[in-house]
């Protein structure tokens, strides 16, 4: 699918105020925008001011899309705002790229009818399960002895125990790689240039030169089409019409299409055969090139309705 021309959106929910009335946006002018260009999956701008990009440029399903800028002179603080049609694609998360250490405390318990023990150096936790397995006789079909077996069941080190309960705890750290930032947002309702739903934050520091990057989930309803929404960014210190003629005003207007061009009608005949519920069947699908991704990736099982996916 082509993409539409790129038109530059003068947003409202970015004004100074945020004053969203229809005699202030009607009083925004509006101009060609910034070019883009298009490189794989990636739509970007990259000027003599920013380098700011989207990707992937098309969601053909709900998932993650990555916004990155980048300020080659301006050092300050911006404003950054995201509009989507409510009835369409919605973000449900966001998360800023900022690698951490996140420390989690564990514990486990070793109830019966398994028993534990302990080690104080190293500090270790173990607990394990005693068996009797029978042995058989084949020729009889009876049981002529048994075979005690210990199958331990857990094995870790710990940092502190409490007897009585049979638990150790200990604690273990990871690196995530995004900070949660979904409530730095404000969220408006507003009808304006197609879109009725707008994120934005205002404030945001960022120095020259130095990368950000912020990833959002966004929900696409299957097979509804297809549109764009928006993500645009300004100095703080500018108005919009300012930011705008001074060339301070960017947007990108990322796509997504869930829209379905081939399909196949798969039917399990039943007949002579009790396949319960919940069961689980292998199906044989072969790659048609053309049609579908030689990955099998946007492969999807809807049900007769085609309204739903079957997950």
């Amino acid at each position: 699918m082509n993409r539409k021309s790129q038109t530059t959106m003068n947003l409202a929910v970015l004004s100074f105020a945020f004053i969203l009335t229809a005699l202030f946006l009607t009083n925004i002018p509006v101009s060609a925008p910034v070019p883009y260009e298009i490189n794989g999956s990636v739509v970007y701008i990259d000027d003599e001011n920013v380098i700011m990009k989207a990707y992937p440029h098309t969601l053909t399903d709900s998932g993650y899309v990555t916004f990155n800028l980048t300020s080659k002179k301006f050092a300050g603080d911006i404003d950054v705002v995201w509009g989507f049609n409510s009835t369409e694609a919605m973000p449900k998360s966001a998360g800023l790229l900022k690698p951490h250490s996140v420390t989690e405390q564990k514990s486990y318990t070793c109830d019966e009818p398994y028993w534990y023990n302990y080690t104080l150096s190293p500090k270790h936790f173990y607990c394990w399960q005693n068996l009797s397995i029978p042995i058989y006789d084949n020729k009889t079909n009876k049981t002529i002895s048994y075979e005690n077996s210990t199958v331990l069941v857990f094995d870790h080190e710990f940092e502190s125990a409490n007897t009585s309960i049979n638990t150790a705890y200990w604690s273990e750290t990871h690196v995530e790689d995004y900070v949660d930032i979904h409530n730095k947002f404000n969220k408006v309702s507003f009808d304006y240039g197609g879109m009725d739903t707008w994120y934005y934050t205002k404030s945001v520091s960022v120095t020259k030169e130095k990368e950000y990057s912020v990833r959002a989930w966004i929900d696409v309803p299957f097979n509804s089409g297809y549109n764009k929404y928006w993500f645009c960014v300004k100095p703080s210190s500018m108005t919009i019409h300012e930011a705008k003629t001074n060339g301070y005003l960017y947007c990108l207007d990322p796509w997504w299409n869930s829209s379905w061009n081939y399909k196949k009608e798969i039917q399990i005949d039943g007949t002579g055969l009790e396949i319960p519920a919940n069961y689980q069947l292998k199906l044989n699908v072969d790659y048609v090139s053309g049609k579908m991704n030689s990955t099998f990736k946007d492969i999807r099982f809807i049900n007769s309705d085609e309204n739903a996916t079957l997950d």
